[in-house]
């Protein structure tokens, strides 16, 4: 396990901002946790997980590459890349035997929703996270026995897939119209925008009747 905690500091201030960083001890080797000046979360090293761990927490986040140059007879760590590294290094005075590149897996869980990944699914957590609440943000953002968990997967899908019946941003031009711009980035002038919406506020254009196509 080459991640350690100066590495993970780094890779959570290049991802959530330097500028008064805290770190919380974590129950687990190889996982730790900051917050940083605009965000946080857990930074854990693959290899700190067993197999049905890395399973379980892979099911809703991919891990990223940490990239590390270790010389091929101390193996002392020379040189490593974290995925959000913003400068390029160089190793001096080493021929293409004198190290040699290891990879290793590391999860980045934002301290919003993924955070409880850790805790349900691997015990990982800090000494003032409790269970219940994990298990209460884990059905909120990934439980898809929750209406509005596969509703926001409905709508990333659109979104990702261009849905012309998707509206992802509105203008109100007065006397009852609207501009609106659909995910297949095409724009229309509609009325009764105000009945757009689903349930769970999602803005469709079938739900409006369309005056005029923009840019058709």
């Amino acid at each position: 396990m080459f991640l350690t905690s100066s590495l993970a500091r780094q890779t959570a201030e290049t991802m959530w901002d330097r500028g008064g960083t805290t770190a919380y001890k974590t129950n687990r080797k190889g996982a730790y946790y900051f917050s940083c000046s605009s965000h946080g979360g857990f930074v854990i090293s693959a290899k700190a997980l067993s197999a049905a761990e890395y399973e379980a927490i892979s099911k809703f986040v991919t891990p990223e590459i940490l990239s590390v140059y270790v010389d091929n007879e101390t193996d002392n760590v020379l040189l490593a890349f974290h995925p959000f590294r913003r400068n390029s290094g160089k190793l001096r005075g080493y021929g293409p035997a004198g190290y040699r590149i290891v990879e290793e897996e590391i999860f980045l869980l934002e301290e919003d929703c993924d955070w409880a990944l850790a805790v349900k699914f691997a015990g990982i957590m800090t000494k003032d996270m409790k269970p219940e609440a994990a298990d209460k943000t884990f059905f909120n953002w990934f439980d898809e026995e929750n209406p509005a968990v596969v509703a926001r997967k409905k709508v990333a899908e659109a979104r990702k897939n261009g849905d012309s019946d998707l509206i992802v941003a509105a203008s109100g031009l007065g006397d009852g119209l609207v501009k609106v711009w659909a995910a297949d980035e095409k724009t229309y002038i509609v009325r009764g925008y105000d009945r757009a919406c689903d349930e769970f506020g999602t803005p469709w254009l079938s739900r409006c009747k369309v005056v005029e196509l923009e840019n058709a």
